[in-house]
């Protein structure tokens, strides 16, 4: 169970990062506008989904400059990145724990 959790934050965090990657690559796109992960619970699992993508504010005329702060696009991703690694770590440590523990109900 806790590995199941531990994995839909991961597969949620990499949504975020390739989210906020989009909006970095297309800082210079005239026209464009952000798009942003909403993360929610999953219900009856305690882990995370990717509720919707969504375009806060609608795409403006081509002409006019991207919609985009690159300084908030750098911060999603740094955040996602830690909260991805918050995830792996606590695999780890899922795994450590159940090797100490099968190794101590091991007849010696």
């Amino acid at each position: 169970m806790a590995y199941d959790i531990s994995l839909t934050g991961i597969r949620a965090q990499m949504a975020r990062l390739e989210v906020a990657s989009n909006n970095i690559a297309n800082v210079e796109t005239p026209g464009y506008s952000f798009y942003r992960a909403l993360l929610a619970t999953q219900r009856g699992t305690g882990g995370v989904q990717v509720a919707d993508i969504e375009q806060p504010r609608p795409a403006s005329t081509p002409e006019a400059p991207a919609d985009v702060e690159l300084p908030a696009e750098l911060v999603e991703a740094v955040a996602a990145q830690r909260a991805f690694e918050a995830n792996v770590r606590m695999i780890e440590v899922q795994g450590t724990a159940q090797d100490f523990f099968l190794n101590r109900l091991r007849p010696m």
